[in-house]
């Protein structure tokens, strides 16, 4: 994806409604490109409320990559 054309959106929490959890679709709509916009909205919002927390354990080179996830 690339950088939003808006300032302030920085995190994918700035793309969600405060009030009804759910993805600002005007927000989403004015920023993105369709193609973009179509992807983000097919993205579930977790409505767990746990803490982040690691997942994967780091390989040796300290590098991330999809294949050591």
């Amino acid at each position: 994806m690339k950088s939003p054309k808006k300032e302030g959106i920085i995190m994918v929490k700035d793309l969600i409604d405060d009030r009804s959890e759910k993805w600002n679709y005007r927000l989403i709509k004015e920023v993105f490109c369709q193609k973009e916009v179509s992807s983000i909205l097919a993205t579930p919002i977790s409505h767990g409320g746990c803490p982040d927390q690691l997942i994967w354990h780091y390989e040796k080179s300290n590098t991330f990559t999809v294949k050591s996830a």
